[in-house]
């Protein structure tokens, strides 16, 4: 819990380079992981997307409600 008695917000943003490093580094799988690409994702992004247990891989700008939407699911739950 927060300070003001609500759960915290819990939401990962990555991009491919920061999924890389939480791979290397063994970092726990957590829900509300998303991965963030700049454009088109390919096979190698996916791969990174299932590594780190990523629910979503959006590109940006192209899927930023989709962005939006999600940050607002978890700030609601």
């Amino acid at each position: 819990m927060g300070t003001t008695g609500r759960p915290y917000l819990v939401a990962v943003l990555l991009d491919v380079v920061a999924s890389d490093t939480a791979r290397t580094e063994r970092c726990r799988v957590r829900g509300r992981v998303v991965l963030l690409v700049r454009s088109a994702p390919a096979a190698d992004d996916f791969q990174a997307a299932i590594a780190v247990g990523a629910q979503h891989v959006f590109t940006l700008p192209v899927r930023d409600r989709e962005l939006m939407a999600e940050l607002s699911d978890a700030a609601a739950a």
